[in-house]
């Protein structure tokens, strides 16, 4: 066919286009996720007959501080959810229990702590290429979902919703759910306030507008009205409509048929062939002289399957309504057969005598697993192995963390539980085909001396600890200045973007500004488990009292999931301490709000935890044209006296409403976070003469193409930034997740740029030491690290043999056209490259 000179300019850009999106983007595009989705709906048909051999659960969390509390039913062929914690995610990515194969999530509540999760969960069975996803649970879990339609970008994950109690009201069906592996039950469970919900979609919209002129933030008339009362807004209570139901499910594993006897085909003279698997599927056959052969005479009996309860009975307004359904006292009998219940009941519930007394009533030999959290339990091990490791570097800079809940050794005791009460721990298994027993031996174990002992084999390691300690010794007090402080001292929560991996968490750092004060930046999912892991139980309600301001830099999942549950915490934290609350106060964009807003709505009352300033409002050149400063309103005089200091914000470019921020402080220092960025003129400006500046390094230097598209940094653009905006020392954060132990950099790196981690802390005395971390750290890490220089190196070369391809393919097409060789010089002299 022939094109014109507009039609090949098309055509080229098309090309190109094609080719940045597939080959110059992180994230799995559209074109993959189909491909991935194909093959398994693929490998499920084909497996669709077969009877899994392979069936167990597996404890994710069990509510304890700073774990979530989920459940993980896992076959084969299915594998299916029960709640979804926040921490979830990372967990599961952690110990492989992925989520590839998840088509189902049970729901026993809508409270945060059973469904903090499910946005992660979803985005990552997304990316996994999974075709579906249903969620089962009380009326309102969709919501969720709109809630967070601008955050939830999910259009090539379908996801439906079950609500149980219609379902129940609808259905004469013993049987609520049912496929080829589960049958499932729903047993609704009514608080004694529970009210019948209006189906109905919560005016939000319209009040969120009234709510922007109530602010005036449109208007500056100083004679404005004040806004009305917050309780005035919203005239429906979400406890009221949605956290007054729960759903417990009755759960049965379908029989398993029995075994072929080939033996009894022969006496019978079955011939060997298509007839053998007729018969084993279940099915009569006739055989040629016309007998037939019916599959129960050669087949063995078929295995039943286990039957198990998932309960939760979540405030003393349920329990009466809970201990009286027919559907748990069925099973108190001694001829049912009941192999185990998991118990998601707050601890506070299970230690009533009235519930104790109803577990008992069970049959002895029925399990009954508690994830009520009263046992600390955390599966977080490799953060606590890296953690181990780094604190060789530094004990200082990377002390062991608090996590009181990991387990340092497994005792025979231990693995032999004694009685039917079990705590169930973080990664417990227990196998329910093969035969039923419990696995103890896959609760996570740190074994600190193993650790550091394989660190300390690894060759010329130990050596360049030795001459990193008298560099150290070396740097003496050279620095007198900006570096004798004690403050600020910032502590890496959250380093890695995009989600969360076993040693890199997402993006949450904290930075205590002057004694027992403390500022967040950034806030994702599993941010308040870091923080219980990081300063211990006992110590992390004080710090949560403290924490007077969290700025969110843009409305990405993984800079703000974890808000929520910090909030709640926090709330509780003050009640467990006799204290008085105060509310803290939030710098966020204001297309962030709406998601509070809607979150107070629909789940949780949170309005009263914080007062709100507008990242756009506080931008230097937004104060200089306006009469009625944002700086003069009272949660910005709130936030400079509990702090003593001063902020400001600037426009990033990374995407719609992204900002970094600047805060400088009464007794000197000034400190600068870029947020999500690409290079930020406006950043730089903002942030002139930074005495720390902290960073995106999303990519290597060897792909800036992909940092461009993504916009974001590489390690060097960072550096240049720091350097452009005369910042005395340089920390580098949020790395892809492919260098979740080090990032690829420099041998030698510049003596005031650091490499930031987890669980990390710095004070101004330590920075002119971070960089001499490095060189350890590549020995220790010689494998992986060498690994990921293959891995780019591979990259670059496809990307090189793809450019030559779209060369070529251009090359045909002016020759069949009849284009001159120099038509593109002629069309478009500059800016080649650009799509």
């Amino acid at each position: 066919f022939a094109l014109d000179r507009h039609g090949f300019q098309m055509f080229r850009k098309a090309c190109f286009g094609i080719f940045f999106r597939s080959y110059k983007t992180m994230a799995k595009d559209i074109k993959y996720i189909a491909e991935i989705k194909a093959k398994r709906l693929a490998k499920k048909q084909w497996t669709a007959g077969h009877v899994p051999g392979k069936i167990y659960f597996q404890v994710i969390g069990n509510g304890s501080k700073g774990s979530p509390k989920s459940v993980y039913f896992y076959t084969d062929q299915n594998k299916y959810l029960f709640n979804c914690g926040e921490g979830t995610q990372r967990l599961t990515q952690e110990h492989r229990m992925r989520f590839a194969k998840l088509e189902n999530i049970f729901l026993t509540s809508l409270h945060w702590d059973n469904i903090g999760g499910l946005p992660g969960a979803c985005l990552t069975a997304q990316e996994m290429g999974n075709a579906g996803l249903t969620v089962h649970g009380p009326y309102g879990s969709d919501l969720l979902f709109q809630s967070a339609d601008k955050i939830l970008i999910l259009n090539e994950l379908n996801v439906l919703h079950s609500d149980c109690l219609k379902v129940v009201q609808e259905t004469e069906k013993y049987w609520h759910f049912e496929d080829p592996i589960l049958k499932v039950r729903y047993i609704p469970v009514k608080s004694q306030k529970y009210t019948q919900p209006e189906h109905r979609e919560p005016p939000l919209a319209e009040n969120f507008d009234r709510y922007i002129k109530e602010r005036n933030f449109r208007r500056y008339d100083r004679d404005a009205s004040p806004p009305s009362p917050k309780k005035q807004r919203f005239k429906n209570s979400p406890q009221e409509d949605f956290l007054q139901l729960a759903i417990c499910y009755e759960c049965s594993i379908q029989p398993k048929p029995g075994a072929l006897r080939s033996e009894l085909c022969v006496d019978l003279g079955v011939p060997a062939g298509p007839l053998y698997g007729q018969l084993k599927s279940g099915n009569d056959v006739a055989l040629p002289d016309g007998r037939i052969v019916r599959s129960k005479d050669v087949c063995s009996p078929e295995e039943p399957g286990a039957t198990f309860l998932i309960v939760e009975c979540p405030n003393e307004t349920f329990l009466d309504n809970f201990l009286s359904v027919e559907d748990f006292t069925k099973y108190q009998a001694k001829d049912k057969n009941l192999d185990f219940i998991i118990h998601f009941t707050p601890d506070k519930i299970v230690n009533r005598e009235e519930y104790k007394k109803f577990m008992s009533a069970f049959p002895e030999s029925t399990y009954h697993i508690l994830l009520s959290g009263s046992k600390e339990s955390s599966g977080y091990l490799g953060v606590n192995r890296a953690q181990c490791l780094l604190n060789l570097l530094d004990s200082n800079v990377f002390p062991y963390l608090n996590d009181t809940g990991m387990r340092t050794n497994l005792s025979e005791s231990d693995a032999a539980k004694s009685g039917q009460v079990v705590n169930g721990e973080s990664c417990l298994k227990y196998h329910l085909r093969p035969p039923s027993k419990f696995d103890w031996e896959s609760v996570p174990v740190l074994k600190k001396n193993e650790v550091i002992s394989e660190a300390l084999e690894v060759p010329g390691f130990t050596d360049a600890l030795r001459g990193m300690n008298n560099q150290i010794e070396q740097l003496g007090d050279l620095h007198p200045g900006f570096e004798s402080h004690s403050y600020p001292k910032i502590t890496f929560l959250g380093t890695g973007s995009c989600i969360p991996n076993k040693t890199r968490n997402v993006s949450c750092i904290l930075t205590e500004t002057s004694e027992n004060l403390f500022f967040m930046m950034d806030c994702g999912e599993g941010s308040l488990g870091q923080l219980i892991r990081f300063f211990g139980v006992d110590h992390v309600d004080q710090v949560l009292c403290n924490l007077k301001c969290i700025f969110i830099s843009h409305f990405h999942a993984d800079h703000h999931l974890g808000l929520f549950s910090l909030l709640l915490e926090r709330r509780a934290a003050f009640l467990r301490l006799g204290k008085n609350f105060e509310s803290l106060v939030l710098i966020l964009p204001v297309n962030l709000e709406r998601w509070l807003l809607r979150f107070n709505e629909r789940f949780h009352r949170i309005e009263d935890d914080y007062d709100v300033i507008w990242s756009e409002k506080i931008q230097p050149h937004y104060e200089q044209y306006n009469e009625r400063k944002a700086k003069n309103q009272p949660s910005y005089l709130k936030l400079k006296k509990s702090l003593n200091l001063d902020v400001a914000t600037a426009y990033v470019k990374h995407c719609f409403l992204a900002f970094g921020i600047t805060i400088s402080h009464e007794n000197g220092w000034k400190m600068t976070y870029s947020g999500d960025t690409m290079f930020s003129p406006e950043l730089i400006e903002v942030g002139k003469g930074s005495d720390i500046l902290i960073h995106e390094s999303t990519m290597e230097d060897d792909l800036e193409e992909e940092a461009r598209v993504k916009q974001h940094s590489t390690t060097s653009q960072a550096i240049a930034v720091g350097k452009e905006m005369k910042a005395k020392y340089t920390l580098l954060t949020h790395f892809s997740q492919r260098y979740a132990k080090l990032p690829i950099i420099e041998d030698t790196m510049d003596e005031h740029v650091g490499i930031a981690f987890d669980n990390m802390t710095v004070c101004p005395k330590d920075l002119p030491k971070l960089h001499l971390f490095v060189p350890p750290l590549k020995l220790v890490y010689h494998e992986y690290y060498k690994d990921m220089e293959e891995k780019t190196a591979k990259k670059l070369k496809s990307k090189e043999i793809m450019g030559e391809k779209i060369k070529e393919l251009e090359k045909t097409m002016k020759t069949k056209t009849g284009f001159p060789e120099d038509w593109d010089d002629k069309l478009n002299p500059k800016n080649q490259d650009t799509v």
